[in-house]
């Protein structure tokens, strides 16, 4: 997860990154998940930073369990360009679960419990 968190999110605030993810499917060359990261800041880390929430597509070289066989990670550009960069980054059953997940109980749940996932 920290690996995750350097590439997709800086810290705007000097704070620290808490973040969680779920996955939405995994093959040996790459993992597609869905990730949540907040900065938060400030005494006792009680003030939001800069956040995100978003699918990421994870291309990996030998065991998908360690981080450092990490090689890239890719995520959708914002604005108009997002849905285009769904449809060639992700396979149709991924975009499925995608569609799907932001009104879902389950990203309102990682959202919420976000600041009990410090990443280190």
């Amino acid at each position: 997860m920290k690996k995750i968190s350097a590439e997709i999110i800086k810290p705007a605030f000097g704070g620290k990154i808490f973040g969680d993810l779920i996955v939405l499917q995994r093959n040996p060359s790459e993992v597609y998940v869905w990730t949540t990261l907040q900065e938060f800041y400030g005494e006792n880390n009680v003030e939001k930073g800069t956040g995100t929430s978003l699918p990421l597509k994870i291309n990996l070289n030998g065991n998908p369990i360690t981080e450092d066989k990490i090689v890239n990670i890719e995520k959708p550009r914002d604005g108009s360009l997002y849905g285009e960069d769904i449809n060639k980054m992700f396979p149709e059953i991924v975009r499925k679960k995608i569609e799907n997940l932001p009104n879902s109980k389950i990203l309102m749940q990682m959202n919420e419990d976000v600041k009990n996932n410090p990443i280190k």
